[in-house]
């Protein structure tokens, strides 16, 4: 229950980084700040099965315009970033 309870603050929390991100000027910096923040997300979003919010944070990651972080996204297939452990080594 406290793992849960720390990815839920997690989420709360990096979604409040990326507001913030949001309303300062777009810049390298900025930009590298966002997708590693929705990296970060990702993270926490996967242990509560929030799949779907996996997909469109990791969709605005890859629609950033840092081509170095962008890379660290999984691309766009959600099975890359969805699947369960076991079948990562199939």
């Amino acid at each position: 229950m406290i793992a849960r309870s720390s990815y839920g603050a997690a989420v709360e929390l990096l979604r409040e980084a990326l507001q913030a991100l949001e309303r300062l000027p777009e810049t390298p910096e900025t930009l590298a700040q966002a997708i590693d923040a929705r990296l970060d997300l990702r993270v926490a979003l996967i242990p509560l099965g929030r799949y779907h919010d996996v997909l469109t944070v990791m969709r605005e990651a890859e629609a950033s315009g840092d081509p170095a972080r962008r890379s660290r996204t999984p691309g766009t297939s959600p099975r890359r970033y969805l699947c369960a452990p076991t079948e990562r080594y199939r």
